[in-house]
């Protein structure tokens, strides 16, 4: 079957036919942006999710253009809120919109646990930190917290303070050779600046894990007393399955090399496989999509001369973590016919340099109590 693929431009023109707008990205330059091809490059950025997700929230981004790594294309932190699984659950089930939402929720466990695969933790039964999974049933912290970005959390409207919390931060290589305007292609010597700006931003709006915490040994106290390791994960952790797992209808959580794969449907069928871990799986961070299978713009890496390409996988992600779609995220069969009208076919490249993308530890408590 076809591959469902949408470049970015051609997101936008589909949306002018209907264009409906709510949510709204504020970026504030942190340097280097002003004043250069960057904020051109980020406005794009900002109209393209500004007209895929229609929650009525207001997000606030830092952004910057300054010198990084050499192997860095950009990276993002992000304010992060802690909250029950039960009030993640709720939120969800009041924000459904789509059959892609509908599946998701219905599938998800009755709560306030939900039971999972983990490793690497010091009380590890297969022993201390040992990468051998075991299943998470204890209904302790790990399983009945989550957490989420804050603009994930406006979005599910489990976070209110509109206008008075920084989301998150968005650095930009300057020593990069960027195309700034992929209407008319991506040089074969530079980087997709828009479809890196995507990306960036879509951490920021929520595609995130927990996993990390895991593979890098970070696990997350709260001074609660409990004298297990606290992991937290987030709302897109919620659909990551493995073959494992989804023998006993439950998530994987594990750092390590099995596969590991988004679904909705309690496991049932494979959507897109994830990265796995850049210390004990595949290399690479844990909130993205696996690397050279053309799964979207949440890949981890990117080549030049290669435009972002957005998926349905992409979008269906963004739609059942909590974000309302429009247009209302379509069936695969009229999807694909669309594409196929419009879409253009691009060479993928072999891919050379990673988007690195790291998570601030800043947690809130959420304000709703159920």
């Amino acid at each position: 079957m076809r591959k469902k693929i949408i470049p970015a431009l051609l997101w936008l023109q589909i949306i002018c036919l209907n264009p409906v707008y709510a949510l709204t990205i504020n970026l504030n330059d942190i340097g280097g942006v002003a004043n250069s091809p960057a904020d051109a490059g980020f406005q794009k950025a900002v109209t393209f999710w500004e007209s895929v997700l229609t929650d009525n929230v207001t997000v606030n981004l830092d952004v910057g253009f300054n010198p990084l790594a050499s192997n860095i294309l950009g990276q993002t932190s992000t304010a992060l809120l802690r909250t029950s699984y039960t009030v993640v659950r709720n939120a969800m089930t009041l924000d459904m919109t789509s059959s892609f939402d509908l599946t998701a929720v219905s599938n998800l466990p009755a709560g306030p646990a939900f039971d999972t695969f983990i490793n690497q933790t010091s009380d590890n039964p297969n022993g201390a930190f040992s990468t051998t999974p075991y299943l998470d049933n204890d209904n302790g912290v790990n399983n009945t917290n989550t957490f989420m970005t804050l603009a994930n959390a406006r979005a599910l409207g489990v976070f209110f303070a509109e206008n008075a919390n920084i989301d998150g931060l968005i650095n930009f290589n300057s020593n990069q050779a960027w195309d700034f305007d992929d209407g008319d292609g991506v040089s074969s010597s530079a980087f997709d600046f828009i479809g890196v700006a995507i990306h960036e931003i879509g951490h920021a709006l929520g595609f995130v894990s927990g996993v990390e915490q895991l593979d890098a040994g970070a696990s997350i106290f709260f001074g609660d007393g409990d004298t297990d390791n606290d992991y937290l994960f987030s709302t897109l952790d919620l659909f990551r399955y493995s073959d494992l797992s989804a023998a006993s209808g439950v998530t994987d959580m594990s750092a390590d090399n099995r596969d590991k794969y988004f679904s909705i449907d309690n496991g049932s069928t494979n959507l897109a496989f994830f990265t796995t871990g850049v210390n004990s799986g595949d290399g690479y961070q844990a909130s993205h999509w696996r690397d050279n299978l053309g799964l979207g713009i949440m890949d981890p890496t990117l080549a030049t001369g290669e435009f972002g390409l957005v998926t349905l996988e992409d979008v269906i992600a963004f739609d059942v973590i909590g974000w309302d779609v429009i247009p209302a995220v379509p069936e695969p069969a009229p999807f694909a016919l669309l594409v196929m009208g419009l879409a253009v076919i691009v060479h993928r490249q072999r891919r050379e340099i990673q988007w690195a993308d790291f998570l601030n530890k800043t947690l809130y408590n959420s304000p709703i109590k159920v």
